[in-house]
Formats: C-alpha cells, structure tokens, sequence
C-alpha cells in the first residue's frame, strides 16, 4: 500500500454492537459540523498526556488453530472423550504433595474457570470480528 494522497484525511468505522463505540459514536454526533477532529484532537492528546491513564492491552490477534484446537477439545469432551471417572489430567504424585481431595476440586474448578473464559474470550472475538466484516 502507498503513501496516502491526503495524510490528514481518515474515515474511521465504529462498532456500533459495543457499548463503548456506541457512546463515542453519540458524543460524536452530538459536535459541530466541523468541530469532530478538534473533539478527537484534545481527547487523544489528553489521553495521551494524562498520568492517570490506564495501560490498555491490546487483545491478540484470534488465533484460528488455536480456536479450532479448543472447539476439538470441548467436543471430544462432550462426546466420547469424556467417561464416568475419566480424569486425563490427574497428576502422579503422592497424596500428601497433591493436597487434600478439596483442594485438589479447588484448584481443577478454578482452572476450568480460567479455561471457559478464555473460550468465551475467543468465541466474542471471532463473533465480533465476524461482525466487523
């Protein structure tokens, strides 16, 4: 792609699904016919030189064998990969190491926690992507 033809020119597309789009989109509206760059101007450069701004990631980029690597797992889990008893990853330690079967459910539901929200992380990200498009 080349240089653009106009550096001060550029068309910028909202989501209109997400909340916080949304309101930008209606505090944008809401400017003077030619006072929306000027609006965008001091709140970039506020943004941009206020100490209380907050780092904000930047979501990755979604991963598709990454997704289609978790939608195999949930569905082989769902289907035949999950039996009565069937724990894959029990580890093979003694019980004194592992701790206490409480313990052991804690530390297994908090990891499925972490699971399902990054599922519903990526499956939000292909969702909004799908939207964008």
């Amino acid at each position: 792609m080349g240089e653009k033809k106009n550096r001060e020119r550029f068309s910028i597309k909202f989501n209109e699904n997400d909340p916080s789009h949304d309101a930008v989109i209606r505090l944008l509206e809401k400017q003077g016919a030619h006072s929306k760059a000027q609006f965008l101007v001091n709140a970039v450069l506020h943004y941009i030189h206020c100490p209380e701004t907050p780092d904000i990631r930047i979501p990755p980029a979604v991963d598709r064998a990454a997704i289609e690597e978790i939608v195999a797992e949930i569905l082989e889990r769902k289907g035949t990969g999950k039996q009565a008893g069937h724990r894959p990853d029990v580890r093979k330690e003694p019980a004194a190491e592992r701790g206490t079967v409480k313990q052991e459910q804690k530390r297994e539901g908090e990891q499925q926690k972490e699971i399902d929200q990054a599922t519903l992380a990526l499956i939000a990200d292909t969702m909004s992507a799908f939207r964008s498009s």
